[in-house]
Parts: C-alpha cells; sequence; structure tokens
C-alpha cells in the first residue's frame, strides 16, 4: 500500500495513477500545530481496515492531478548522510582535518 499525503492535508492511497482520498477514515486529523512526532505514522496498523471501511464513499484522483506531499508531516527526527555519494567520499577522504584519519568508503 503506497500511502501519500496531498493538497493540504489530505491522505491518500495510490493505487497506479489514481490517489483514493481516505482522509475521512481517520477520526483526528490535526491542524497547526502538528504535534510531536506524526499523528499518521501512529496509526499505520489500522490503515488497511480504516481504508476498507471508506473506500466505497471515497473519492478518486488522478495522480497528474494532486500535488504530493512528504507522507510524514512532522517526524520526530531527521537523519542526513554527509557521505552520500562517491564526491562527497573523495573529498572527505581528502581533508585530514574532516576524516581524522578515518577512510570513508
Amino acid at each position: 500500500m503506497k500511502i501519500c499525503r496531498f493538497n493540504h492535508n489530505r491522505i491518500g492511497v495510490v493505487e497506479g495513477d489514481t490517489v483514493i482520498d481516505i482522509t475521512s477514515a481517520f477520526d483526528l486529523n490535526p491542524a497547526w500545530p502538528l504535534p510531536p512526532g506524526d499523528w499518521l505514522a501512529r496509526q499505520l496498523l489500522d490503515l488497511p481496515k480504516m481504508r476498507a471501511a471508506v473506500s466505497k464513499s471515497s473519492s478518486r484522483l488522478a495522480l497528474h492531478e494532486v500535488s504530493l506531499a512528504s507522507p510524514i508531516a512532522n517526524p520526530g527526527k531527521i537523519i542526513g548522510a554527509p557521505i552520500n555519494y562517491r564526491a562527497h567520499i573523495d573529498e572527505a577522504n581528502a581533508d585530514s582535518e574532516i576524516n581524522n584519519g578515518t577512510t570513508y568508503t
């Protein structure tokens, strides 16, 4: 199941080139300010059951007509990898002040 947020915090499921709007399946869709962590992630295990409850009445939209957003609107943490491609690895290995004697691969 591919979950998405779209069009100003609507919740959907992507099937092929269609987005099924399942926002109405959620009892609580918090407004700004968002609570710590992500409320959608906490409900993922219940999502198939919630989707089934609203699937017949859910609107269906063409994927190319919606504006997609990150599925996790308010992550609890963000992890960055500064050495995620070859040029960064070569740059870090070339500078002894960055790598402190470590060789990255």
